[in-house]
């Protein structure tokens, strides 16, 4: 006698064996876990060891002024295409600087690559990203 099940099924039946329902058995591209901290929420480990680096320098008074989760409108010929948000803000040397944590993966994400065009374009900002 031979059982046959859809792959949606043996998915289901996985989960269940696991404990979790089918959705939470599903992940997305990139492995992360959110973070929270001083009252903000990171979207990974690397992006919040980052921010305690940060804190530091600006105990250490290196920089100044640090923003976190800063956002960007994105205005091409005056029309509005979008918004970005940059995971940290702060003054090195008098200099702004605009700080992204990114993964191998997610430096590659096209959506990214296009928001860091438009920042330059835009607002004249090099994104400044730390690959962890």
């Amino acid at each position: 006698m031979s059982l046959r099940v859809s792959q949606e099924e043996y998915q289901a039946l996985l989960a269940r064996m696991r404990g979790k329902s089918p959705a939470a058995s599903k992940r997305g591209k990139v492995p992360h876990q959110k973070c929270k901290e001083d009252g903000f929420e990171f979207d990974s480990k690397a992006e919040l060891r980052r921010y305690r680096e940060l804190r530091l320098l600006v105990a250490a008074r290196e920089i100044d002024d640090l923003k976190v989760h800063s956002k960007f409108g994105l205005v091409v010929n005056g029309e509005k295409v979008g918004t970005y948000e940059c995971d940290f803000e702060y003054r090195e040397a008098g200099a702004r600087v605009v700080e992204d944590v990114k993964s191998k993966w997610t430096r590659k994400d096209r959506h990214y690559r296009r928001a860091r065009k438009l920042m330059k374009a835009c607002h004249n900002i090099e994104i400044r990203e730390v690959v962890r």
